[in-house]
C-alpha cells in the first residue's frame, strides 16, 4: 500500500523538478543529461551513480542543486533512505531558499520514517508541515507525522495529525488510510467506540486496509470479552480476504474467540487451519490439544501434546506441552506415566512457573497410582524446593492423604506403624485447618482429619472435626452435595460414641440435603437404618428400608442392610424384629448372596421362638440349595434334624422322620471310606456327620430300633477314628 502510492507522488516531484529546471542556465552537459535520461527510464541505481559523478566532477556548476535533488529522488526510489536523507539534508543546508526546499524537507522526514528513526522523523515532519502548511505534500507530511507519533506512543499527537489529514483535500483512498491510523490512535487511547466506528468505515471500503480494520474491530471485541462478536468478525475477515497476510493470525484469534465461548469443536477447526501456516504451527497445534482436553477427550489430546514435546524443546510452550500431556495421562488413569512426566518437568525446568504445580501433581499421581511412599517423598521435598509456593497448604494436605493411604496398606501387617501414619496424617490436616485461608480447603481438610481419626478409633475427635461442617450445611453456608461424605461419617461417629439420637438427626439432615437422583442416598439410608436398629426403632427402620428399596435398583444393598440389622436384632434377642428383617432379605431373592445366610439365621430365629417345624423348613432350603457350601450344608442338615425332633415331641412317626433326616445327613457328610487324609473342610463337615449320627442313634434307640442305632453308632465311631 505504502509503496504503491509513492508512484503518483514521484510524478508530482518530477513535475516540480521540471519547473526548477526552467530557471537554470541551459548548459548541455553530457553527464547531467545522461543521468537525467537514466532517471526518466527509471534506472534508479544508474541514475544515482551518474548524478553523483556529475556533482563530484563539477561541484560549482549551476545544475548541481538539481542534480542533488535528482540524486536524492533516485536513492528514494531505490529505498536507500539513509543515503537519500544525507543528500537531502546537504541540499537543504546549502540551499535553504531554493524553490524545491519544501520537497527536500519532506523527503528528509519521510526517509527518517522509513528508517524507523521516529524521533528524528517526528521533529523533521513537524517542521515541514509547520513551515510549508500549504505545500502539496503537506497531507503526506501530516500522515507520516501521525504514524510516527503512533510509533512513539504519542497517541494524542497522532490523533491531532490524522484529524488534520481528514480536513485537507485528499482523495478517498487517502482519507481511508488516515481513518485507519486514526482508529489505531483512538485504540491506544482506549477510546474503543471511536476506534471501532472508524474501523467499520474502513472495513466497508474497497481499500487494502479493510482486512486490517476488521482485525482491529475483532481485537477490540475480544478485549471487551465480546467473544461471539469477535469470532464472527475474525471469520468475516477469513471469508472476505482468504489470501491476506493476516489470515493465519486471524485463524488463530478466531480459534481463541471460539475457545472462550466453550465452542471447542469450532475453535479446533480454526486452530487446525492456523497450524497449516508456517508462521504459527506449534502454537496452533498446542491449542488443538487444549480444545480436545477441554472436551475431556484425553485420549486424542495426549498425542498432540506428546508430539509437541519432540518438536519444541525449550521455552514456555515446551513446558506447557509436557504439563498438559502429563495431565491427560493422569485423567486416563495412566498414573505411572503421569508421575514420570510431571516429575521430569519439575526437574528439567526447576524455575518454570509450572514447576511447583508439576511436582505437586507428580506426588498426586504417585498417590493415585498406589505409590504412597513415593508420594510422601515428593511432598516432603516440595517445601524445600518451593518455600513461597501458593500450593504449600495443598501439598501438606496431599501428604496427609498419602500417610492415610500408607497406613491403610500397613494395617493388616504392621498395625503400630499404620497407627503412627494415621497420627501424622491427623497432624497434617490439623495444620491445614489452622493455616488455610480458603474455606473449601479447610472443609476438605476437616473431612480428611475425620477419616484419620476414624482409623484411630477416636469417634469424639471425628465429631469435633465434622460438627462445624454439619452446622455450615444446616445454615446453608456450605454445599451439602459437595461435602456429602461429612454427615454420614459424623452420624457413624455419633453412633459409636453412644449418641444415637444425634446420629439419627445428622443422618436425616444428610438425606434431606441430597437430591433424589444422588447415588449417595443409598449409603446414607443404610447408615440411618443401622442407627435405628441400634436404638431398637424397628418401625422406623422398616420405613427406612422401604425408602432404600426404592433407591436400590438391584436389591443387593437392601438385602445387605436388612441382614446386618437382623444380626443386631438377634444380638438384642428381639426375635420378631429379626424375623421380619430376615424375611425381607429372603424376599429379595436369589440375586443376593445374603439370601441363604438369611435363611440359615431365620431357622435359628424361628427355633428360638419355638417354631420348630418352620425352622426345619428353613434349614432344609439351605441344605437343598446348590449354592450352599459343604460346611454350611452340614450344619443346616444337623439343625434340621434337631428341629424336627423338637417338633415331634413324643410322636413316634415324627421322631422317625427326624431320625431319617439325621441319618441322611450323617451319611452325606461322612468322610469317604477310601479317604485317608481328609482336608480341613472335610474334617469340619465330618464333625457334623458324627453329631448327626449320634443324635439319630439316640432317637432310634428310643424308638426300639437297636440294629439301626448300632449302625449309626458304628458310623460315628468310624468317622471319629478318621478325625484322629
Amino acid at each position: 500500500m505504502m509503496r504503491n502510492r509513492w508512484s503518483a507522488l514521484l510524478i508530482v516531484c518530477v513535475a516540480i523538478l521540471s519547473f526548477g529546471t526552467s530557471v537554470v542556465l541551459a548548459e548541455p552537459l553530457d553527464d547531467y543529461k545522461s543521468a537525467l535520461k537514466f532517471y526518466e527510464q527509471k534506472r534508479w541505481d544508474r541514475a544515482a551513480e551518474v548524478f553523483q559523478e556529475f556533482i563530484e566532477k563539477s561541484p560549482d556548476h549551476p545544475k548541481v542543486p538539481l542534480a542533488q535533488l535528482y540524486l536524492g529522488q533516485s536513492l528514494t526510489h531505490s529505498q536507500k533512505y539513509a543515503a537519500a536523507r544525507t543528500v537531502f539534508r546537504q541540499f537543504l543546508t546549502a540551499h535553504p531558499e531554493h524553490t524545491d526546499a519544501p520537497l527536500a524537507a519532506y523527503r528528509i522526514g519521510e526517509s527518517s520514517y522509513f528508517l524507523s528513526d521516529y524521533k528524528d522523523a517526528s521533529t523533521e515532519l513537524e517542521t515541514f508541515v509547520k513551515t510549508y502548511p500549504n505545500h502539496d505534500l503537506a497531507v503526506w507530511g501530516w500522515q507520516y507525522l501521525g504514524e510516527t507519533r503512533l510509533q512513539l506512543k504519542d497517541a494524542p499527537g497522532a490523533v491531532q495529525a490524522f484529524e488534520v489529514v481528514l480536513k485537507l483535500k485528499t482523495d478517498v483512498a487517502e482519507q481511508v488510510e488516515a481513518k485507519f491510523h486514526l482508529a489505531r490512535a483512538y485504540e491506544a487511547l482506549q477510546q474503543y467506540d471511536k476506534a471501532t466506528a472508524l474501523d467499520k468505515e474502513v472495513a466497508a471500503a474497497d481499500h487494502p486496509r479493510a482486512a486490517e480494520s476488521l482485525f482491529g474491530i475483532a481485537s477490540i471485541e475480544y478485549q471487551a470479552d465480546r467473544f461471539e462478536a469477535s469470532a464472527k468478525t475474525f471469520e468475516e475477515l477469513l471469508s472476505r480476504f482468504p489470501k491476506h497476510a493476516l489470515v493465519p493470525t486471524a485463524e488463530l484469534n478466531a480459534g481463541f474467540s471460539r475457545y472462550q465461548l466453550a465452542d471447542f469443536a469450532g475453535a479446533e477447526k480454526h486452530f487446525e487451519a492456523a497450524s497449516k501456516s508456517a508462521a504459527s504451527p506449534t502454537n496452533a497445534t498446542f491449542w488443538i490439544g487444549m480444545c480436545r482436553k477441554s472436551r475431556s477427550d484425553w485420549a486424542s489430546a495426549a498425542p498432540v501434546f506428546e508430539g509437541l514435546t519432540t518438536k519444541v524443546l525449550t521455552g514456555e510452550l515446551a513446558e506447557k506441552a509436557l504439563y498438559h500431556w502429563a495431565d491427560c495421562e493422569s485423567h486416563l488413569d495412566h498414573y505411572d506415566q503421569a508421575h514420570k512426566l510431571f516429575l521430569s518437568l519439575a526437574e528439567k525446568w526447576p524455575d518454570s512457573a509450572l514447576a511447583d504445580d508439576s511436582l505437586y501433581s507428580a506426588a498426586d499421581s504417585a498417590l493415585r497410582g498406589k505409590q504412597s511412599a513415593e508420594a510422601i517423598r515428593l511432598t516432603e521435598l516440595f517445601p524445600m524446593r518451593f518455600k513461597e509456593s501458593p500450593l504449600l497448604t495443598l501439598n501438606e494436605s496431599l501428604q496427609g492423604r498419602a500417610l492415610l493411604a500408607r497406613g491403610d496398606e500397613l494395617t493388616p501387617t504392621d498395625l503400630p506403624k499404620a497407627q503412627a501414619d494415621f497420627q501424622l496424617a491427623a497432624l497434617r490436616f490439623r495444620s491445614v485447618i489452622a493455616t488455610s485461608k480458603v474455606p473449601r480447603t479447610t472443609t476438605q481438610a476437616r473431612i480428611l482429619l475425620a477419616r484419620a481419626e476414624k482409623r484411630l478409633n477416636r469417634p469424639e475427635k471425628v465429631i469435633e472435626a465434622l460438627t462445624p461442617i454439619a452446622e455450615a450445611i444446616k445454615k446453608g453456608e456450605a454445599d451439602s452435595g459437595e461435602y456429602a461424605d461429612a454427615l454420614p461419617m459424623l452420624g457413624e461417629a455419633l453412633l459409636n460414641a453412644g449418641q444415637s439420637n444425634e446420629a439419627e438427626s445428622v443422618l436425616m439432615q444428610a438425606l434431606q440435603s441430597l437430591p433424589a437422583s444422588s447415588d449417595r442416598r443409598v449409603p446414607t439410608l443404610m447408615k440411618i437404618a443401622e442407627v435405628q436398629a441400634a436404638m431398637g426403632k424397628w418401625p422406623a427402620l422398616e420405613a427406612t428400608l422401604d425408602d432404600l428399596a426404592k433407591a436400590d435398583n438391584t436389591g443387593e444393598l437392601l438385602a445387605r442392610s436388612a441382614y446386618d440389622n437382623a444380626d443386631r436384632a438377634i444380638k438384642k434377642t428381639d426375635w420378631p424384629a429379626a424375623q421380619k428383617l430376615l424375611d425381607r432379605v429372603i424376599a429379595v431373592g436369589d440375586t443376593s448372596h445374603y439370601s441363604l445366610l438369611a435363611m440359615f439365621d431365620l431357622g435359628m430365629v424361628q427355633a428360638e421362638q419355638g417354631q420348630h417345624a418352620l425352622a426345619a423348613e428353613s434349614y432344609r432350603r439351605v441344605w437343598d440349595s446348590p449354592a450352599t457350601d459343604a460346611e454350611t450344608k452340614s450344619t443346616a442338615a444337623f439343625n434340621l434334624g434337631i428341629c424336627l425332633e423338637k417338633d415331634a415331641a413324643a410322636d413316634p412317626a415324627k421322631l422317625a422322620i427326624a431320625a431319617d433326616e439325621l441319618t441322611r445327613a450323617a451319611n452325606q457328610f461322612a468322610i469317604p471310606k477310601d479317604k485317608v487324609l481328609p482336608d480341613a473342610i472335610e474334617q469340619k463337615v465330618a464333625t457334623k456327620s458324627i453329631q448327626s449320627a449320634r443324635r439319630a442313634a439316640v432317637i432310634r434307640s428310643a424308638l426300639k430300633q437297636p440294629e439301626a442305632a448300632d449302625k449309626l453308632w458304628e458310623l460315628a465311631y468310624d468317622q471319629f477314628g478318621k478325625l484322629s
